[in-house]
């Protein structure tokens, strides 16, 4: 029949034709991600950095990987002036700061959100170095929440990963307004202004584009041209890619600002059409994301003032640079080595907090063998871990300590620490004083530890001592022990019968749920206290790195619990409320330490 139509028919034929062009076409549509960049065959420029003699280009990698043969590279200030540099490609970049922009308003469905959310957790456990790369995440709604007291799970960078893990978990739609192109303008200030980053920088937008802010009248808020000018600046510090994930929802249906954006940007845009496909989507995106590497070009003819030279990148005969790029070579750094300012004690966990007025290198700053405190007689403070993160203007370190140190003078003695520039910090040791422990307890821990055989004989000799006198007064009293029947009694309850009865061990029963969400009864028999914590002499012990090796103790007096933390660093709670005394437990009560969580149930 179809051959009949083609045959008599050439009017028919030819809309028959475009019928079935037209559904091969959104089949292939339909089974590819909704992607779009200006790559070349798969290769596309995201970022160029200056450093004259050499010049490093941040490249999305084709498959399979492209060499250096395969680029055109050339520097020319006209017809007759150019520079053919020397041309390496294929290095992995020193390390990413990553931002990520959620969009937490209500026109995010709570699917999508729960998608992105599980997406976040997946990407930060499997791509983020955490010893190279930058993890950071801004919430925008009704307004950008990019500050950590907001409780909208904001991430300013160098996190722990359960911090970066709990934060991502407090992500929730909740606003009924966007302020989309602020998010992407404070993201790029954050980034721009971040001392001591990784030099590549990414911006990661998952938003339906939408731009609503909620206080329009009030202050200044940035439109699409706005941010479209800003995309477009260039390169080097200014150029920051944006990859998008645009969500198309019922709300908004047009997203193509967002993907121009994007597109400026250098960046990469996925369309997430359903709540079905947003994990694939979002794997995509994440595939070009972590599939950059660098270009290094160096020419001997460069120097410091060889600026005003456009840079050209051909591959597969076509332009990766369009137009080509003016190279700006990078200021270097002529600030003086960072410095030490206050030193603050922190007696609450047994630490100190040391303030620097620029950031470190974090691989030397996150080192505890480069700070070392001394007491007034010269005895090294043992230090359990550093804790470094960047804070405004500066940077800081927290040292933790194994105890808590005595009241008295300290010195500071920091080496191997570097600013970003690696100029070595002044080696001086510093005094700071510290208000811990009272000396006293010293001495008194000293008898206790390095003469505790001598305290436990002492204790045993004189706990004997008690028995065999309240033995002597018990059997005088009672007229001695007698034989009867074969029965063992007192001389004065011969013509009784009586019940010997001991103090009964108390029950404790705890439903406890572990950090992997698996809740069980326990049974514990409780003769005075029951320890819980992270070693395994506790009655109860749990593999969780956040809970101290003694975190609290649950001791039975009369007919009540009582439950004590044992001066923890994390802290135990009391049904939400962090617990600084003894408190009695009543039924139903909730405990957390750590990741567990222990409902009082005895």
């Amino acid at each position: 029949m179809l051959y009949r139509i083609l045959q008599g028919d050439k009017e028919m034929a030819v809309r028959i034709l475009v019928t079935l062009f037209a559904a091969l076409s959104i089949a292939a549509l339909c089974a590819l991600p909704a992607a779009y960049a200006s790559d070349v065959n798969g290769v596309g420029v995201e970022q160029i950095h200056a450093d004259l003699p050499e010049i490093r280009v941040y490249y999305r990698e084709a498959d399979p990987p492209a060499v250096a043969g395969d680029f055109e590279v050339s520097l020319d200030r006209g017809a007759f002036d150019g520079i053919a540099p020397q041309t390496e490609t294929g290095f992995e970049p020193d390390g990413c700061m990553y931002v990520f922009l959620v969009d937490v308003s209500t026109s995010v469905s709570s699917r999508q959100m729960s998608a992105i959310k599980r997406a976040l957790r997946d990407f930060y456990t499997a791509s983020v170095r955490r010893e190279r790369d930058l993890f950071v995440l801004i919430p925008f709604g009704n307004r950008v929440y990019d500050a950590a007291e907001d409780g909208r799970g904001f991430l300013g960078g160098g996190e722990s990963e359960s911090e970066a893990l709990a934060a991502i978990d407090l992500l929730n739609r909740s606003d009924g307004q966007t302020a989309f192109y602020d998010a992407i303008h404070r993201a790029r200030a954050m980034a721009t202004g971040f001392v001591g980053s990784p030099e590549r920088k990414v911006i990661v937008a998952l938003s339906d584009g939408d731009d609503d802010p909620k206080d329009k009248d009030v202050g200044k808020h940035y439109s699409y041209d706005d941010i479209l000018g800003e995309a477009s600046i260039g390169y080097g510090e200014a150029g920051i890619p944006i990859y998008a994930l645009g969500l198309e929802t019922e709300a908004v249906k047009d997203i193509e600002r967002f993907r121009s954006i994007s597109e400026a940007s250098k960046g990469v845009f996925y369309k997430s059409v359903s709540e079905a496909d947003l994990a694939e989507r979002f794997a995509a995106l994440t595939a070009s994301l972590t599939r950059v590497r660098m270009m290094r070009l160096r020419s001997d003819e460069l120097s410091a003032d060889s600026a005003g030279y456009a840079l050209r990148i051909r591959f597969g005969g076509a332009d990766l640079l369009s137009p080509p790029v003016e190279i700006k070579p990078s200021v270097p750094d002529v600030r003086p080595p960072a410095v030490v300012g206050d030193i603050e004690p922190l007696p609450d966990i047994g630490g100190i907090r040391v303030h620097f007025d620029e950031a470190l290198d974090a691989a030397g700053a996150e080192r505890a063998e480069n700070y070392v405190v001394k007491d007034s007689g010269g005895d090294s403070v043992p230090v359990q871990g550093v804790q470094y993160a960047l804070e405004n203007g500066g940077s800081r370190s927290d040292i933790l300590f194994e105890r808590n140190p005595y009241s008295g003078v300290y010195t500071l003695h920091l080496s191997g620490l570097t600013d970003a520039s690696k100029n070595p910090l002044d080696a001086a040791p510093i005094s700071f004083d510290y208000e811990g422990e009272a000396l006293g307890f010293k001495y008194l821990r000293t008898v206790f530890v390095d003469f505790w055989w001598v305290v436990l004989i002492i204790a045993l000799a004189a706990a004997a001592a008690v028995i065999l006198r309240i033995s002597y007064g018990i059997l005088k009293k009672r007229k001695g022990l007698v034989q009867i029947e074969g029965k063992i009694g007192f001389g004065d309850m011969v013509e009784y019968k009586h019940v010997f009865e001991t103090p009964e061990t108390k029950k404790l029963c705890l439903i406890v749920t572990d950090m992997r969400g698996d809740a069980q009864k326990t049974e514990l028999n409780v003769h005075k206290s029951a320890f819980v914590g992270r070693a395994k002499s506790n009655n109860l012990s749990f593999d969780d790195e956040s809970m101290s090796r003694q975190h609290f103790v649950i001791e039975a007096e009369g007919d009540a619990f009582f439950i004590t933390d044992l001066q923890t660093t994390n802290g135990t709670f009391l049904n939400g409320v962090r617990i600084n005394e003894k408190r009695r437990l009543a039924y139903n009560d909730v405990i957390t330490a750590g990741h567990e969580k222990f409902v009082f149930k005895a």
